[in-house]
């Protein structure tokens, strides 16, 4: 009986052929352009006002800021020590104050911006 030899078929792998997508170049993302912090300004210098006796009050004469959105904080000084309580624009001099010269401290703030601190000067002491 002859024998017969089964033939085998050669297999072959499959060749990948390269993608021929055409290759996209990114486009670059614009940098933003920073928006500058607006600046607080002011006119002159805040001022002490009123009678410096012990029992009348006194306030802060304002001065103009810009832009009008500036939120503004006040520090009553006496003798350079803080004034426990005092942050607002006028303060009623109690017998505490006497014979203490008067400064305040007004800090001008807005968002995105530098902080803007102006001092009165230094008023004459309380009196009685």
């Amino acid at each position: 009986t002859p024998t017969t030899t089964p033939t085998t078929t050669p297999t072959t792998t499959p060749t990948t052929t390269p993608s021929t997508t055409p290759s996209t170049t990114p486009t670059p993302t614009p940098t933003p352009t920073p928006v500058p912090a607006p600046a607080i300004t002011h006119s002159g210098v805040p001022r002490v006002v009123g009678t410096l006796e012990v029992g009348r009050v006194v306030r802060v004469r304002r001065v103009d800021f810009s832009p009008s959105d500036v939120r503004l904080r006040y520090q009553w000084r006496a003798d350079g020590r803080k004034v426990r309580g005092a942050t607002k624009p006028r303060l009623v001099l109690t017998r505490s104050l006497l014979g203490s010269r008067l400064r305040v401290r007004v800090t001008a703030l807005l968002p995105g911006a530098p902080t803007v601190v102006v001092r009165t000067r230094p008023t004459a002491r309380v009196r009685a």
